[in-house]
């Protein structure tokens, strides 16, 4: 499969100007600049601590320890409810010191530039890049690597004059020639750039690797690549991974295609009077009871709920309910009103928090999945009351800013925090201290911040806020169907389930944070249910899912069987309708058995 890797790869090389020769010398300069945001929710966070945990930048995994740099790369093997990609590390980068300290100097959109000081008093930088098989090292006065005898063949470590260091990570094909990867020169990555363009049906994204030399490197594209790409280059090596193989291609950019997503500003009204009256009948009665219920607290909860209260004030404007929609209006504004008030910036830690925190939100983590429930329910002020703008705007252009800054030069935040442009989706966590990397949860809630993103710029009329919202939902999007959902990418033999419910940089698991029930598993990735959810439709593997969710009895009757109806209604909407009886909750997921009624009927007719 492999012949004649080494002459396509020289071949690519000198048509782009290279020499195939080592020992190049470099006229780059190090970049510093220590007064970007910190980056926090993205596979490098980690590296903001000392010693960090493992760093997931395929193909390679890293670890900054006191000893040097712990080099591995993913052993994937999957049982019934997990796949496994972490390292076992297999090598490690030494420099003559220990490692007493280090730090973030730069940063683009997949690369970070590192300083590492070590205890003799000499200082270094290093250059890691997300899909390159290159690690860089500059300024030191000596770098070895030292590995497992096993791990050997897997890694070449190269000196280039005067004091550069390049460890380089080969396909895991045994006939791969080393060769070919070691005599490209010296060419640091020195920025990551991801380009978007939206017309009316199409969504592409234009992924930079910049080189000191402004020419072509290796690059390890991911699955959701390797599916998107609109100009597919020859594959001419592969690598494992917890999410799939990765495949190796020489280019200094590509392009990726995604449909533009349809994000509607309500729900559909239903023309059937029978199921109108049903619907209205079921709004009437949970207006009632959501009002006398008491507020969360907490700040993702207090969303939640704010989330209900939006979507069962667009059913009653839907059908001129307007003693509800007042009442419904009225409560969200009440509490947008004070929750507003309940936010401080933090200068340290260049983020907005909640005083009223909850799952780790005060370090970073879920702001994207917090902040939807808030801009959509401000979207929907906004619109019936552009007066609004003069206490909404302030705060909810923050939460904007927060979870996606465009503004690359911001010194308030990291651009785009929890979005990650190459990975194709966001990261939950605000640390990523963990052995498996940085994780997400609910790919649903993160397309609902994009949604809410596109839900202000309507109102406000911010056309390039409205750009970047279908950028992102078509991103997260694909992301959520390749990983999550193993649409194109399947899980390999040994998993037992069509779907991964909690995805981490190193392993993909059938589990959530809160709870082992399969209900509770799946249904986090359809929740909230909103006007966008139309999306649940197109999801490939529809049949495996709803086999898996119904293989131990019937699941509506749990607690979350609303949600389990409201996914199966965008696809088999007679099938929802006939399985409603047998909840045994309104109140459940959805919270609301309006909105459920609502999905399942307009659904319906519009099959």
């Amino acid at each position: 499969m492999l012949l004649g890797i080494a002459t396509l790869l020289v071949g690519v090389i000198a048509s782009v100007g290279l020499t195939p020769k080592a020992n190049t010398p470099s006229t780059s300069t190090v970049e510093i600049h220590r007064n970007q945001p910190k980056r926090t929710n993205s596979w490098m966070s980690s590296l903001y601590s000392f010693p960090s945990a493992n760093v997931f930048a395929f193909p390679g995994i890293y670890k900054l320890e006191k000893k040097g740099v712990v080099v591995s790369i993913p052993e994937v093997k999957a049982v019934e409810r997990t796949v496994y990609g972490s390292g076992s590390s297999e090598c490690t980068l030494v420099f003559g010191s220990d490692i007493s300290k280090t730090e973030i100097v730069n940063y683009s959109d997949w690369s970070t530039l590192l300083k590492i000081s070590l205890a003799n008093g000499t200082e270094g930088f290093v250059r890691m890049t997300l899909g390159s098989p290159f690690l860089f090292m500059e300024q030191f006065e000596g770098v070895q690597l030292s590995c497992d005898a096993a791990a050997q063949t897997r890694y070449a470590l190269q000196t280039f004059e005067p004091g550069k260091f390049r460890l380089t990570i080969f396909p895991i094909e045994p006939e791969f020639e080393r060769t070919s990867l070691t005599n490209i020169p010296w060419d640091p990555i020195e920025f990551t750039a991801a380009d978007r363009a939206v017309d009316k049906t199409t969504v592409n994204t234009t992924l930079r690797f910049v080189t000191e030399n402004k020419k072509t490197t290796p690059i390890a594209i991911m699955p959701h690549h390797q599916t998107a790409i609109i100009e597919k280059p020859p594959f001419i090596g592969s690598y494992n991974s917890a999410l799939g193989t990765l495949q190796l291609i020489i280019a200094d950019s590509f392009t990726v295609t995604a449909p533009k997503p349809v994000l509607k500003n309500t729900f559909l009204e239903i023309s059937n009077t029978t199921y109108r009256e049903e619907i209205i009948e079921a709004l009437e009665k949970d207006t009632e009871a959501i009002l006398l219920e008491q507020e969360p607290p907490g700040v993702y909860f207090k969303g939640t709920y704010l989330g209900a209260l939006s979507s069962a004030f667009q059913i009653a404007q839907l059908y001129k309910k307007d003693e509800s929609k007042q009442l419904l209006l009225a409560k969200i504004e009440d509490i947008l009103r004070r929750q507003l008030q309940e936010l401080t910036y933090s200068d340290e830690k260049k983020m907005l928090i909640a005083n009223n925190p909850e799952f780790g939100h005060e370090n970073g983590n879920d702001h994207h999945f917090h902040w939807a429930y808030y801009i959509r329910a401000a979207a929907i002020v906004r619109r019936e009351k552009p007066e609004s703008a003069n206490w909404l705007d302030k705060q909810i252009l923050e939460m904007i800013h927060d979870i996606a800054e465009t503004d690359r030069a911001s010194k308030r935040h990291p651009y785009l925090r929890n979005f990650s442009p190459y990975e194709s989706h966001s990261w939950a966590d605000g640390q990523a201290n963990f052995g498996d990397g940085n994780n997400q949860e609910s790919t649903s809630e993160a397309l609902n911040a994009w949604y809410a993103l596109q839900q202000w710029a309507v109102v406000t009329g911010d056309t390039e806020l409205e750009d970047l919202a279908y950028w992102l939902f078509s991103q997260e999007l694909l992301g959520t169907k390749t990983y999550w959902f193993g649409n194109n990418n399947p899980f390999p033999a040994g998993y037992a389930h069509p779907m991964a419910s909690l995805v981490w940089s190193g392993k993909r698991d059938f589990a959530t944070w809160f709870s082992g029930e399969k209900m509770h598993i799946y249904g986090i990735q359809f929740l909230p249910i909103t006007p966008a959810s139309q999306y649940l439709s197109s999801f490939t593997n529809y049949d495996a899912v709803v086999n898996d969710i119904y293989r131990d009895g019937n699941p509506v009757s749990h607690e979350w069987g609303d949600l389990l109806l409201a996914y199966i209604s965008y696809t088999d909407p007679e099938k929802a309708q006939n399985e409603i009886n047998f909840l045994q909750s309104n109140r459940g997921g959805m919270k609301l058995r309006s909105i459920l009624l609502q999905v399942i009927y307009q659904n319906l007719e519009s099959k």
